[in-house]
């Protein structure tokens, strides 16, 4: 079962743009401000950058559900419990980091995570 990578894509977007619209539906229904002014806006920011600090997004993504990571990009998988770092290749195949030896798929994948940016400062 292959999933597009624009649908891998759109999905996380998808889920993320939904929980965060959710949230501001919430926020306008319980402060009910129409009529915006700076002291409104001011106030919407800082509960909006509160909202996100306790809410932050999972790094983690899970491939059951259809969140599948880009092809070619170096990633952390998880596999049974076992985290590994390498790529999905165009096959669908894993490629390992150190080549382990294991022969595993994107079907064998429980999560995986983007490996993030250092900091440049």
């Amino acid at each position: 079962m292959a999933i597009s990578l624009l649908h891998w894509q759109t999905v996380k977007v998808m889920n993320r743009d939904k929980k965060i619209r959710n949230a501001a539906l919430r926020y306008t229904n319980e402060y009910d401000y129409f009529n915006c002014n700076l002291g409104d806006v001011e106030c919407g920011f800082e509960d909006g950058a509160k909202w996100a600090d306790e809410h932050p997004a999972n790094p983690w993504h899970s491939a059951k559900d259809g969140d599948l990571p880009p092809f070619n990009k170096v990633c952390l998988f998880n596999c049974n419990g076992t985290t590994y770092i390498g790529f999905v290749r165009g096959d669908e195949n894993l490629y390992l980091e150190n080549n382990l030896g294991l022969s595993l798929s994107i079907n064998d994948i429980n999560y995986w995570m983007k490996i993030p940016e250092l900091p440049t400062e």
